[in-house]
């Protein structure tokens, strides 16, 4: 499975998979926040100011989106072959 990461709008959102493929866009991180939005292929979303915290390594990959107050609202993990 493939990650891929974008930016700009103002909000938190990730898909389900999509051909493979998971969606993280994140944008949360100060400005006037948009609505989140909710479909068939969302995952999570939230309309919060936010970081995104990626950590990797033993063959894994594991996100957390994280609120300024420390909760995390959404965990994600991968796991991968190292090549």
């Amino acid at each position: 499975m493939d990650l891929v990461f974008a930016g700009h709008d103002h909000v938190y959102e990730r898909t389900v998979p999509i051909r493979g493929v998971s969606y993280v866009l994140s944008g949360g991180g100060g400005r006037r926040l948009y609505p989140a939005g909710e479909g068939r292929l969302t995952a999570c979303s939230r309309s919060a100011h936010h970081a995104v915290v990626v950590r990797v390594g033993g063959g894994s990959l594991c996100l957390e989106a994280v609120e300024p107050d420390g909760a995390v609202f959404d965990r994600f993990g991968l796991v991968y072959l190292e090549a």
